[in-house]
């Protein structure tokens, strides 16, 4: 693109003298013509492409505050423009249009406006005003541009990636650069040779230091099918693909750690050592106090003592049936003295009973006099 303003571009601009006659009608061309009506009830400016400003007064017929706004009204035609012979008026169609910008909208910042190609603003906004297209709006944007990338570009080397691929087939081409993914655009010019080329310098930007790897598609897609590799870098025609076998890549390599995590490793390491140590130092000196008990009992059996030692313990289960046995006596006579007892009580009923009947005979007093002699023995 040209920028007609700059002197390098080879094209003149000549400023003639003021003239109140209108551009000649009668030869086809594109006219556009724009109007700014002021009704915001203080004055504006219109900065144009070269941040020239131009006052717009206000408009003096209508000064109502609740109608504070700005009328752009614009017409243009394509072709050649019309007039009335007779009345001396142009007749030409066109199409009308009114743009309105309301007061506080404009109060909030400058506004550029393409069809007037300029920026609207009021007096205190002019000193913060610059035309996007102007050399000092493009030279601001420039600046900040290169602030904003030169810490990149003095961390990373440029690196340039050109590819060509006659037969159509490849339509984009991924490279991996510093853990990302970058796509760059293929061409398919028939015409040109199937080429892959990529170019990079060091962080010195010498151009003899800057180092091209050339190839061919061809040559790629005998290494593999989607992924390739040229000059240290990887490359891919999928996407997708290529991030799944990045993906499986950086899982399989090791996890570099810094020297201060190897050395806090190892401190931590050395106290669990530490520690453990002296537990095992504690348990030792319990499992020889233990081993020492057991050694002075088995030498006190060993020297006699055992065989007391299970007399005594024979004594005493003796001494246990002994007195079990001692307990069963008792309690078998206990039961037999309980039911002696009951015999007479209920012998007694019974003699009591057959003395009350009249008719109670002879015979049957004697057996009952035998029957009791015969208990008393007993």
């Amino acid at each position: 693109m040209i920028t007609a303003e700059t002197p390098e571009s080879g094209i003149k601009i000549e400023i003639g003298t003021l003239q109140s006659t209108a551009l000649p009608g009668d030869i086809g061309s594109y006219y556009h013509e724009f109007l700014i009506i002021n009704y915001l009830n203080e004055d504006i400016y219109a900065v144009d492409y070269q941040n020239k400003p131009i006052l717009i007064k206000q408009h003096e017929e209508r000064s109502d505050p609740w109608y504070r706004k700005l009328e752009v009204r614009s017409r243009h035609h394509n072709g050649k423009r019309t007039y009335d012979p007779f009345r001396r008026y142009e007749t030409t169609p066109s199409k009308h249009e009114i743009m309105s910008i309301s007061y506080d909208v404009l109060r909030q910042q400058p506004i550029f406006v393409e069809e007037l190609n300029a920026v609207l603003c009021f007096a205190d906004q002019l000193s913060i005003t610059l035309h996007p297209h102007s050399k000092e709006a493009v030279a601001e944007r420039t600046h900040q541009v290169q602030e904003a990338t030169a810490e990149i570009l003095t961390e990373a080397p440029p690196f340039v990636l050109i590819a060509n691929d006659p037969s159509g087939v490849i339509k984009e081409l991924f490279v991996l650069l510093n853990g990302h993914i970058c796509s760059a655009r293929v061409t398919h010019f028939v015409k040109e040779a199937d080429n892959v080329v990529i170019g990079f310098r060091n962080k010195t930007y010498s151009a003899e230091e800057f180092t091209r790897h050339r190839t061919t598609f061809k040559e790629l897609r005998q290494q593999d099918e989607k992924v390739w590799h040229l000059a240290g870098f990887q490359l891919s025609s999928n996407r997708s693909w290529f991030e799944h076998v990045i993906a499986v890549d950086s899982s399989q390599k090791p996890d570099y750690v810094s020297m201060d995590t190897v050395n806090a490793l190892i401190k931590k390491a050395r106290l669990e050592d530490a520690l453990t140590i002296h537990t095992l130092q504690d348990e030792n000196k319990e499992a020889k106090r233990r081993l020492g008990v057991i050694e002075t009992a088995y030498d006190e059996l060993r020297d006699g003592d055992y065989q007391d030692t299970m007399a005594q313990v024979d004594q005493t289960k003796l001494d246990l049936e002994y007195a079990k046995l001692k307990k069963l006596q008792a309690d078998a006579e206990s039961k037999l003295a309980i039911e002696q007892l009951k015999v007479k009580k209920e012998l007694i009923a019974t003699i009591g009973t057959v003395a009350k009947t009249a008719a109670i005979m002879v015979p049957v007093g004697i057996g009952i006099y035998k029957a009791v002699q015969a208990f008393r023995k007993t």
